[in-house]
């Protein structure tokens, strides 16, 4: 799955969250409480500390521009 891909399956998730790439990293914040089984298969974790979800991005996918690996 692209980074793009991705992106756009976890906003079509629900209205109540908003997705953000920084420093290569997806952060996922407002109400994901509702999606959070979704969120985990996804690939995402749970920081308690700032209170969000977030995916880090592999290295090979920063490289390109496109997003995808090979």
């Amino acid at each position: 799955m692209t980074i793009n891909t991705l992106v756009k399956t976890v906003e079509n998730l629900s209205r109540q969250i908003h997705v953000e790439i920084i420093d290569g990293v997806i952060r996922v914040r407002g109400n994901g409480y509702a999606v959070r089984g979704e969120l985990k298969l996804l690939g995402f974790r749970w920081n308690r500390k700032a209170r969000e979800w977030y995916c880090l991005i592999p290295e090979t996918d920063l490289d390109r521009k496109d997003g995808t690996t090979g």
